[in-house]
């Protein structure tokens, strides 16, 4: 029987992946696609871009871009690539339980993160818990195999989430306060294990402050973590009681079989490597909490950690009495039957072919200039499609921003107010032909071009020295998630300057 789960659990994935293989950049990948574009054309992180991420956040898309290409496929295939790695990650994590809990669950991570939708594909948290996962398998075969250089991969990939979000970089030092209690205890040396795994978190460390030294932007760095980084994680925060509901919404039934069975299999987690996943599955719930916007991609790392502990714990209960035997195949056979089919049907159902955004924002742009407003040409949006936009057509934008939420807040921190200074300094100097506006607002509106009120100054700016010369509302609505989306709006103004 599991080996029919298996079989059928694989074709779910491979069907989800040939009906979502032509899923289009969209969101945050666009975005940091579009930093990854302006960096090729020499604008510098921190100073000539006014983004908030680590350095490791955009490094995966440059990486991608140059090895993959920078297109779509490649970034689907990217995504496509990583859902593998976590799989076998899980498998080799799994072995000593049995193969299936790693096909299991890296099956239902694949699919769950793809009923998330097209905005999804890529997200930094998911390669987050594609590392940790990672991590996890060094980390156990080092002690399995008593060989210590997997120690340095294993330190490798979690300091490597440590510089996209810094949430897991204490994880890394207490897995290896963890090993050095179990090598003691059973009076074992562990010298080389510890000194494998430290030198694995120092190199993506070093290589972060090496950039930054090369690029010339470690000032302006630290000044983004003093200021801009903050005031983003202030904003849009849900209660603690949504988060906690929302972290496992996608599992909530599994996880109550799950439950049922933890009465008969707590014990078997009190080993060595049952307690270090379950200090991860910890890290991956704070790390949720922390970052406190209830984001579906926020929740991977945890939602990855916590479906392995659900497998294992499924397969254990096939060994015991005949009501755990029954507890473990409800989860499997919910697992497999529900759980797997309904997010390849939802997923497989989201229309990527919906490009009006794009379609007519382009038609516009290359009806005004094309080519010629490189370099002329100012975005006022962070996710709403603009900057797609800009990255198809391969337009550098006029400004440093890229984040509208620093310029259309509240003007009641201090990052917003010098945010609006900068911008308008720069706009003064050297206004842009055209300027492009979306009714977005991320994260958390005002809906419309409501935005626009909240900064009158600008508002006056614009009016005075500006015309509009197009606008596009698509008609369609957006399936590119679980529920229908309006489509945004986007107004284009035209400077009066000759």
């Amino acid at each position: 029987m599991l080996l029919v789960s298996s079989c059928f659990l694989i074709v779910c994935v491979v069907f989800f992946a040939i009906a979502t293989i032509h899923w289009p950049l969209a969101g945050d990948a666009s975005l940091m696609h579009y930093i990854a574009f302006l960096m090729d054309n020499g604008r510098v992180p921190y100073r000539d871009i006014a983004d908030m991420n680590l350095p490791g956040a955009y490094s995966i898309d440059y990486a991608v871009m140059h090895v993959l290409g920078g297109g779509s496929l490649a970034w689907r295939s990217f995504d496509l690539g990583l859902t593998l790695a976590g799989a076998l990650a899980m498998i080799c994590i799994s072995r000593p339980c049995g193969w299936y809990p790693g096909i299991f669950s890296g099956a239902l991570l694949a699919l769950i993160h793809g009923q998330d939708g097209i905005f999804e594909p890529g997200q930094r948290d998911f390669v987050i818990a594609v590392l940790l996962l990672i991590a996890y398998a060094a980390f156990f075969q080092a002690f399995r195999k008593n060989f210590p250089p997997w120690m340095f991969l294993f330190g490798l990939c979690v300091s490597m989430t440590g510089t996209i979000k810094p949430v897991f970089l204490p994880f890394g030092a207490v897995l290896l306060g963890c090993a050095t209690i179990m090598r003691r205890t059973k009076c074992q040396p562990v010298s080389w294990f510890i000194l494998w795994g430290a030198g694995g978190l120092f190199v993506p460390i070093v290589a972060m402050y090496s950039f930054l030294r090369v690029m010339h932007c470690t000032e302006e760095f630290f000044t983004v973590v003093r200021g801009l980084m903050p005031y983003h994680a202030s904003l849009a925060r849900k209660p603690l009681g949504f988060l906690l509901v929302h972290s496992i919404s996608p599992l909530l039934p599994l996880a109550t079989v799950w439950g049922c069975c933890l009465f008969s299999q707590w014990r078997q987690w009190k080993n060595w490597e049952g307690v270090t996943l379950l200090i991860g599955l910890f890290f991956g719930l704070g790390s949720y909490v922390i970052q406190g916007k209830g984001y579906s991609y926020h929740r991977y790392p945890f939602i990855a950690l916590f479906l392995l502990v659900m497998a294992i714990d499924f397969q254990r209960c096939l060994t015991g009495n005949r009501w755990t035997r029954r507890l473990g195949w409800a989860g499997i056979a919910f697992g497999t039957l529900f759980v797997a089919p309904v997010s390849t049907l939802k997923a497989s159902q989201y229309d990527w072919r919906n490009v009006e955004f794009s379609t007519m924002l382009q038609s516009d742009l290359r009806r005004l200039g094309g080519e010629e407003l490189s370099g002329q040409v100012q975005c006022i949006d962070t996710v709403g499609g603009c900057f797609d936009v800009l990255y198809e057509m391969r337009l550098l934008q006029r400004d440093r921003f890229v984040y509208d939420e620093f310029l259309f807040a509240p003007a009641r921190d201090e990052s917003v107010i010098n945010s609006r200074e900068e911008f308008l300094a720069e706009i003064y100097e050297k206004p842009p032909r055209v300027v492009v506006i979306t009714d977005d607002l991320f994260p958390s509106g005002p809906a419309g071009f409501q935005k626009l009120e909240r900064w009158p100054q600008f508002a006056s700016y614009l009016q005075a020295n500006y015309r509009l010369c197009a606008e596009g509302t698509p008609l369609s609505d957006l399936r590119w998630w679980s529920r229908k989306q309006p489509p945004h709006s986007y107004r284009i103004f035209c400077s009066l300057r000759p």
